[in-house]
């Protein structure tokens, strides 16, 4: 037969069955005491690991070496692995990472310089549309009706049109 035995919260002791007193706080944590003495420090607000006769104590101060089987912690070295990242391979990296930062940074800013080309091109293409547009559309307003609103005829609407009451 086993016996179901606790661990006093204060002093670290062996409490068994039909034994020890329990405390439930208003945070409904419950608390088991050996005895009223432990009860009665634990409510003083007594720290346990100042106190000679608790396992606290006890293990703080290393007096139970002999109880206690230490293991040798083996310590893990941390390995650098040089591995190829997907869409850049190990060569390529090397060669970015040797490079000096002059270079780089002027490639940088080539590539930047390119990129809002592409964009003020564009927006020219886009201008020269628009511009195209409003011609063809000012030629129609000419020989037709007077029309109402704007010359370019409106999409659909979309979105922000409300939603629950």
């Amino acid at each position: 037969m086993v016996l179901k035995t606790e661990l006093c919260r204060f002093s670290g002791a062996k409490i068994y069955p039909g034994r020890g007193i329990r405390f439930v706080r208003g945070d409904s944590q419950v608390f088991l005491f050996v005895n009223s003495k432990c009860k009665r420090y634990f409510h003083n607000r007594l720290k346990p690991s100042k106190l000679t006769w608790t396992a606290l104590y006890r293990k703080q101060h290393k007096k139970d070496v002999h109880a206690e089987t230490v293991k040798k912690r083996r310590r893990t070295t941390n390995k650098t692995y040089s591995r190829s990242i997907v869409g850049a391979s190990l060569e390529v990296i090397q060669k970015k990472r040797s490079e000096k930062t002059e270079v780089r940074a002027a490639a940088r800013e080539a590539a930047l310089r390119e990129i809002k080309e592409r964009i003020k091109k564009t927006k020219d293409e886009k201008k020269a549309k628009k511009a195209e547009a409003m011609a063809k559309m000012s030629k129609g307003s000419v020989k037709g009706a007077v029309s109402r609103g704007s010359a370019i005829p409106k999409g659909p609407k979309l979105g922000g049109g409300g939603g629950k009451r």
